[in-house]
């Protein structure tokens, strides 16, 4: 128990860390670099969720094994899915940029490649 308590609170800090104090600053950077740093920050927090699998239930299991296809995703697909928001001329905003990238994970979980062809 305590020590996903430990997990819980890194993955927490892995995700709000590089946006806390440095808030003013990663907003006003340009949209490319903030959607970087959110994919690397899901990333981060996948990789967590995944070096914690040892001793836990089935369905903690099935869910870091989603959060592990997730980190892949993202990290294989980038280049593509900072384009894409770009173009997109998403907010700088975590909530919608994950809200996006979340869409388009389940996305290609379902139908594989186009996953960004209506979008």
């Amino acid at each position: 128990m305590k020590s996903m308590y430990f997990l819980a609170c890194f993955a927490f800090l892995a995700v709000t860390i590089p946006f806390s104090g440095a808030a003013e600053t990663i907003h006003q950077k340009s949209p490319e670099i903030f959607y970087g740093s959110v994919i690397d920050a899901a990333v981060a927090l996948c990789e967590v969720k995944k070096s914690s699998s040892t001793a836990l239930s089935d369905k903690a299991q099935a869910i870091i094994q989603v959060a592990c296809q997730k980190g892949n995703f993202l990290k294989k697909h980038r280049s593509e899915l900072i384009t894409h928001l770009a173009k997109m001329n998403v907010r700088n905003n975590i909530y919608i940029v994950n809200y996006h990238l979340n869409n388009w994970f389940y996305t290609y979980q379902e139908q594989g490649t186009g996953f960004l062809a209506n979008r």
